[in-house]
């Protein structure tokens, strides 16, 4: 049977008599992994926004053009009929 106490010791001791806190270890890889993994999610989220707001704003912008495009022909229409004088 698998015995996960002694693959994953709470200590590793060297030769020159040093130990290492696996454990410590450990949760601090996984402190570390999820503070990435926050950040992840945090970015993508502000993308995701930031393409929302300026799609709007695209599409204010050329309704408005569309308008003024609109605006300027007709002008031009009227300035034309008036030059040939119908």
């Amino acid at each position: 049977m698998f015995n996960a106490s002694r693959s994953f010791p709470a200590n590793e001791t060297f030769l020159d008599g040093d130990y290492l806190q696996t454990n410590e270890v450990r949760f601090i890889v996984n402190l570390i992994m999820f503070f990435i993994a926050v950040m992840i999610i945090i970015f993508i989220g502000v993308q995701c926004c930031l393409r929302i707001h300026y799609k709007a704003k695209t599409e204010q912008m050329l309704e408005d053009l569309r308008a003024r495009y609109r605006l300027d022909a007709q002008s031009e229409l009227k300035m034309q009929k008036l030059i040939i004088g119908i």
